[in-house]
């Protein structure tokens, strides 16, 4: 298990790590994203995080607000189950 701490990767499960990386994240989950503001740890957040900051890559529809939450509902619907989504899933899902 990794997670990006700082600009480096950390091994999570290395004992030398896990002080440092509960500092950031007291709650022990993976991922976790330190930026200028503070930490996120959510995957959701994270993702959200990461298209807002970068617009032009175009990671999520930023000017539709229902589209972005329909983008949202997806990610959070994936989030209630253990299984991988195929792309025709999600497709399905976002109709």
């Amino acid at each position: 298990m990794q997670c990006v701490l700082r600009g480096k990767v950390h091994h999570v499960l290395s004992k030398e790590y896990i002080p440092e990386f509960m500092r950031v994240n007291h709650m022990g989950h993976v991922p976790a994203l330190v930026t200028e503001q503070g930490a996120l740890t959510e995957t959701r957040a994270l993702l959200a995080f990461v298209a807002q900051s970068f617009p032009a890559a175009k990671l999520a529809p930023l000017n539709d607000p229902f589209a972005f939450a329909r983008m949202l509902h997806v990610l959070l619907h994936m989030a209630r189950h253990d299984q991988p989504f195929t792309s025709e899933q999600i497709a399905t899902m976002l109709g």
